[in-house]
């Protein structure tokens, strides 16, 4: 799969987070949607049964407060009925009545002969008829036959304090009624009888009517069986069991209100959700439903808000990523062009950023650097130079030197054939002197010879002590040289040191900018998906760091060739200091040996002065010319050895300064090449 190339940052930072907003914006709508919902669902669901515990509580409550009532007569008549007339048990029940504004009906029903033995039905019934409480004593009859009523069974079977009748509907009153009994019992615990009392079940009816849910929302109440018994709608009450209904959804819902005493059914499909609790003292349910399409309503109102605060985020979002990318793609243009214009070696340029941010402290390291490396290459031109005047003097001098020192080689080895020949002569004259003691002549003619050749080796001996003597000169002048080239090569070294130390702490800005880069990149993928941009051009001020370091490491290698050619060339040098030191001590020596040559030769000229003079003595004492001879041979032979050492001595001077001059020419080549090098960097 191909990439997608981007060929800016601005539209790399439109491309990529602009989408990345919408989608969050889609996520956080959806999100907020559903949380919306469930808090909806929650508070709803709480509502609901908060009203549920309420009117349960109030129905309970309503319940309790008739069931008094039964449950007070009922002791009273175990206390008196005993001994109490039928006229003040008639009494007694119709105060009972007129005291309970709520209650419409009390009656007193005994079992057969427990009022008196002989009636077998006996129960007074109190009510309320136009405002006025009646009592009749109809029902007192087997026609009616109360024993096998409701209220009279439960009452019987309970072992409750009072329990209660299905509700039912009282033709007299046309209205549903609702029967508390309350059995009451012989001192003996046998049982003796029921007393009701009788309540309407409109005021029930009215607690379900006030419950507000909603427009569409309903509440109803069915008994224990799933008979309708009070509604908001009032239909169906009493002739109808949630099981039998036509809607499916109720006959599902009745199936959950006999399985449980409270709970929530919610179904796939359901227009409403219902919610239901049991009365605990009749076993009742109250049932609480909520039209979903109305609980919606609310949420499709917010989505709608949601859709346009998106509309108007992800537009305010997009100018500000737009605004900002624009500010990005500037600055980077800014230090881009530096850059380009360090890469071709102009280092004069710097760049100006006004704000306070990354982009500013990046464009004042830039500008730092920018100044070190010229600074740097600067150093480095002005030691190049100087490595180059150095190389150029040394090559003059050194050339100068080796042709004194080939001078100095033809002359020392002129003297040497010089003192070979004294050497011969001298032999020659010695035997001669042995063998010829008469030949006067002949020796006169050979001591002019040896005169003429002891003043020609005289001249040629001066000659070559002021030849020595310029050549110890010349070798003073070499070894200064040498001094001053190899205090230059330290002075190289030490500024190359310095270019490294100053190569290091670029190497450690870049090291510490890469750092920066990694640090700023941990923190935008901390951010997520709002830290992408950052990430971005973390990445791209990171690449910029590793080009730099890249650059300057190569830059180092170079300094480093530099630095170890200066070393090379320092111990070419430090060799030659030692070699010119030791050929200036030879000469030395040799010159000091030229001045005895010349003294011996100046007493030589005077002695054969004196041969000359005095031809007649030199017969007489012959034997001691013999010796001074021979003592003059072997001067002879000493100083034309010490001859052939000054000789190899300065041969050998002369392939150093031979070698001293490649090694010139190569730090000359070398500064020539370090020129070129730096003649492509402006500063």
């Amino acid at each position: 799969m191909r990439k997608l190339a981007f060929k800016s940052i601005s539209r790399r930072i439109m491309l990529t987070i602009i989408p990345m907003i919408i989608m969050a914006m889609i996520v956080l709508s959806m999100l907020t949607y559903h949380y919306a919902e469930s808090l909806l669902h929650q508070e709803i669901s709480t509502k609901v049964e908060n009203q549920l515990s309420t009117v349960t509580a109030l129905i309970e409550g309503e319940l309790a407060a008739h069931a008094k009532s039964p449950v007070t007569l009922a002791r009273a008549i175990e206390a008196t009925a005993d001994h109490i007339e039928q006229e003040a048990m008639i009494d007694i029940i119709m105060k009972f009545l007129s005291s309970n504004d709520e209650t419409f009906g009390v009656g007193v029903w005994f079992e057969p002969g427990q009022y008196k033995s002989y009636m077998e039905y006996f129960g007074p019934y109190a009510y309320r008829y136009n405002g006025q409480v009646q009592y009749t004593l109809e029902s007192s009859t087997k026609e009616y036959d109360y024993f096998n009523r409701d209220f009279y069974l439960i009452g019987k079977a309970t072992d409750q304090s009072v329990v209660w009748t299905k509700p039912y509907y009282e033709e007299s009153s046309q209205a549903i009624v609702l029967t508390a009994s309350a059995p009451f019992y012989h001192y003996n615990r046998s049982f003796r009888g029921v007393v009701s009392a009788n309540i309407h079940f409109n005021k029930l009816q009215s607690m379900i009517e006030a419950v507000n849910l909603g427009n569409e929302g309903d509440a109803f109440l069915v008994d224990a069986d799933g008979l309708f018994i009070a509604s908001q709608s009032g239909d169906e009450l009493l002739n109808q069991s949630i099981m039998e209904h036509d809607d499916p959804q109720l006959v599902e819902l009745g199936r959950q209100l006999l399985a449980q005493s409270s709970g929530l059914y919610d179904a796939a499909g359901n227009d409403y959700i219902y919610f239901f609790r049991e009365v605990p003292s009749t076993g009742w349910k109250i049932v609480m439903s909520i039209s979903k399409e109305e609980l919606y309503r609310s949420l499709e109102a917010l989505l709608l808000r949601s859709i346009l605060l998106i509309a108007v985020t992800l537009i305010v979002s997009c100018a500000v990523v737009f605004y900002f990318a624009r500010y990005m793609k500037h600055q980077m243009r800014k230090i881009n062009l530096l850059s380009s214009t360090m890469a071709r070696g102009d280092f004069t340029s710097s760049v100006e950023i006004s704000s306070q941010d990354e982009f500013a402290r990046l464009a004042s390291d830039l500008n730092i650097l920018t100044t070190n490396l010229r600074e740097v290459v600067g150093d480095i031109n002005k030691g190049s130079d100087l490595v180059l005047r150095t190389s150029a003097l040394l090559n003059t001098s050194t050339d100068q030197t080796t042709k004194a020192t080939a001078e100095i080689v033809a002359s020392i080895e002129h003297v040497a054939s010089g003192s070979e020949a004294q050497v011969d002569i001298l032999q020659e004259s010695n035997v001669q002197i042995v063998n010829a003691a008469n030949q006067l002549s002949a020796i006169a003619d050979q001591i002019k010879e040896v005169s003429h050749d002891s003043y020609h080796s005289m001249q040629t001996a001066r000659a070559g002590y002021k030849a020595i003597s310029s050549s110890i000169e010349q070798m003073r002048e070499i070894e200064v040289m040498t001094s001053f080239t190899a205090s230059s090569l330290d002075s190289l070294s030490q500024k190359s040191q310095e270019i490294d130390y100053s190569m290091d702490m670029i190497k450690k800005i870049a090291g510490t900018t890469k750092v920066l880069a990694l640090n700023s990149s941990i923190v935008a993928t901390r951010a997520g998906t709002h830290g992408k941009s950052f990430l971005v051009i973390s990445e791209e001020i990171k690449t910029l760091a590793e080009h730099t370091e890249h650059a300057i490491t190569q830059i180092q290698k170079t300094i480093e060739q530099i630095q170890l050619q200066i070393a090379s060339s320092k111990e070419a040098m430090d060799g030659t200091s030692l070699i010119v030191s030791s050929g200036k001590t030879t000469i030395e020596t040799a010159g000091q040996a030229f001045g005895e040559i010349v003294v011996v030769v100046e007493k030589n000229a005077s002695a054969t002065e004196q041969m000359n003079t005095s031809i007649q003595a030199m017969t007489q004492q012959i034997s001691e010319l013999v010796e001074r001879l021979n003592g003059l041979a072997q001067i002879s032979i000493m100083n034309a050895d010490q001859t052939r050492n000054v000789s190899a001595s300065t041969e050998e001077q002369l392939a150093y300064m031979e070698e001293i001059a490649v090694s010139a020419k190569n730090l000359s080549s070398l500064a020539n090449d370090l020129n070129r090098t730096i003649m492509k960097y402006v500063v």
